[in-house]
């Protein structure tokens, strides 16, 4: 596995395991919390991989979009609404991200 796949897994895993965590506390399903905290696992394994062939910037930016992609899963698996400040913060994290990588 590359260093680029290990930390997309991990940023996935870790916006995933915030989903789950959200699904936990509305359904207080044991289930949904082992999940939640075996995400995060997975995600730090990633990020740890990641940091051995990546420089610690790309991953920190990398990071910063798990809120972002947090918002989409919640609005897909969840049914959650989306409402403009959060999609107006959502471009704020990828304006930060892409003015990172100028």
């Amino acid at each position: 596995m590359s260093y680029a796949a290990a930390l997309g897994v991990g940023v996935l895993a870790a916006a995933l395991g915030h989903v789950l965590l959200r699904r936990f506390f509305l359904k207080r399903s044991v289930a949904m919390l082992v999940l939640a905290i075996l995400a995060f696992l997975v995600g730090q394994v990633g990020y740890y991989v990641a940091l051995l062939g990546l420089d610690v910037g790309v991953v920190y930016m990398a990071t910063g979009l798990i809120p972002a992609i947090g918002l989409a899963l919640a609005h897909g698996l969840l049914r959650e609404p989306a409402n403009r400040h959060q999609i107006a913060a959502v471009a704020l994290i990828a304006l930060g991200v892409f003015v990172y990588t100028l």
